[in-house]
């Protein structure tokens, strides 16, 4: 099994990409958060919640080019024509969903 995680800059707490680049979270959701505005954290949820469907499909094909170059260690190694995702809260919700409309997604767990 090879397990990925995806973390999304300025939808989530905190990101450390590497070289140590510090993302936080979109002080405009911070701020809807802490007010508890509803309406805003529902359309904030709702463009993150796309963004976060094109996140996986771009790790799922970053995945098959790495699969395809000889000089990558994932050579062949990998089927992604079986693949799981598996989230959270927010990301469950992603999961269910992204498995809902791409085929190679055989399982999807909230």
């Amino acid at each position: 099994y090879v397990i990925g995680e995806i973390e999304p800059p300025y939808d989530v707490e905190l990101v450390v990409f590497p070289g140590k680049r510090v993302v936080e979270l979109d002080p405009q959701f911070r701020s809807a958060i802490d007010r508890t505005d509803r309406t805003k954290i529902y359309a904030y949820r709702a463009e993150a919640h796309a963004r976060w469907l094109h996140y996986l499909k771009a790790t799922l094909n970053e995945l098959e080019i790495l699969n395809s170059d000889p000089a990558s260690s994932f050579y062949r190694k990998l089927d992604l024509q079986y693949v799981g995702v598996l989230g959270h809260s927010h990301g469950g919700g992603v999961a269910v969903d992204f498995c809902a409309h791409h085929d190679r997604c055989k399982a999807g767990v909230n």
